[in-house]
């Protein structure tokens, strides 16, 4: 049986997941994240150099032979950390687990990101663009919300979002 608390704390999460929604919109449409998108591109050209693998870098774009990656704004993972971060405060636990969680999940997942580019542009010089288009575009987006949500569900320390700590 569901209690009201039980509802209240869903009504809860819902309402600060959504409200932080709306600053995800805003940040989209307003914030410039051009040196997040350098930085993630010096990552990536660094971490495909140190494993033998020629590219050229200019500003955000990396050229592995014959094929071009821009690295844009969303290559950057910073939508997944944001949802890490407002699933973690929506869920209403202290600031220190709160922040300890941020400390650890936020470079897990930038750092799953950089292997999500580095598979991508690995996988398409050597198999085409098909390959792009399948692990970019399905695979690689899937897993990246599967990994926030796990995360997220690790750092709860429960599989059930009614399962309650007190019971």
């Amino acid at each position: 049986m569901v209690r009201k608390e039980d509802y209240m704390e869903i009504l809860s999460f819902t309402l600060k997941l959504l409200a932080l929604s709306v600053v995800l919109y805003f940040i989209s449409w307003n914030v410039n994240l051009y040196s997040f998108q350098e930085f993630t591109a010096e990552r990536v050209y660094d971490s495909l150099i140190h494993s033998g693998v020629p590219a050229v870098i200019e500003n955000t774009r990396i050229t592995v032979g014959e094929f071009d990656f821009l690295i844009t704004e969303d290559c950057t993972a910073w939508k997944g950390m944001f949802l890490f971060f407002a699933l973690l405060v929506s869920t209403g636990k202290k600031l220190k687990d709160t922040g300890k969680g941020l400390f650890i999940g936020l470079p897990v997942v930038y750092s799953l990101n950089l292997i999500r580019i580095l598979f991508i542009v690995i996988s398409t010089t050597r198999f085409g663009p098909g390959a792009y288009d399948f692990f970019h575009g399905i695979l690689w987006n899937l897993t990246m919300v599967a990994a926030v949500i796990v995360l997220w569900t690790m750092w709860r320390g429960r599989t059930n979002f009614l399962t309650r700590e007190d019971n």
